[in-house]
Parts: structure tokens; sequence; C-alpha cells
């Protein structure tokens, strides 16, 4: 399988840290300020399915002139570490279907 890079951006919106994903030309927005966590299984649902025509590979994004919070730049750039780590556990796992 080939490997695809996909950005995260992480920006503050209207007061709230957000990540953005944009996978498939859908954009989907996980807010770091909410315990909602519903949005967080659906970007993970939409990330298994790419799983089986290629190897996602996250990376942090932000514009330092706009946002300087460390925290969640930090909190964000280890969230992708482990999710990377996460998707390349679940492709070796993965059932080979012919």
């Amino acid at each position: 399988m080939v490997k695809k890079e996909y950005n995260v951006v992480l920006e503050e919106n209207a007061g709230q840290n957000v990540l953005h994903f944009n996978l498939n030309s859908k954009e989907y927005i996980i807010d770091l300020n909410s315990e909602k966590q519903s949005d967080l299984r659906t970007v993970f649902y939409e990330i298994i399915k790419l799983t089986f025509t290629e190897v996602p590979e996250f990376k942090i994004k932000y514009d330092p002139a706009l946002y300087n919070k460390q925290l969640f730049i930090d909190i964000s750039t280890e969230y992708v570490k482990q999710l990377n780590a996460e998707i390349l556990k679940i492709i070796e796992q993965k059932p080979i279907l012919e």
C-alpha cells in the first residue's frame, strides 16, 4: 500500500482549540475543549476506512504567527504521534482478504 500524508491543522476557532482533519474531501473537526467524543469516533472510523487502500500518516500543522498555545500544541503533537502508531498497528493486524 502507498503511504499518504495528511495535514491536521491546529487552530483557534471561536475561542475553541480545534483540529481539522481533511479526509476524502470532507472536513472533520475535533474540538479539544469539548468532552464530546462522538466527533473523535467519527474521525477514527474514517481513518480506519482509509487503511484499506493506503497507509495514512498525519502531520500536525499550525501557523505560529496566529497560534501560540504551547499546551495545545504539545497535546496535539503527541496525539497525532500516537494516532500514527495506532494506525500502523491496525494495518499490521488487519486480516488479509483474498
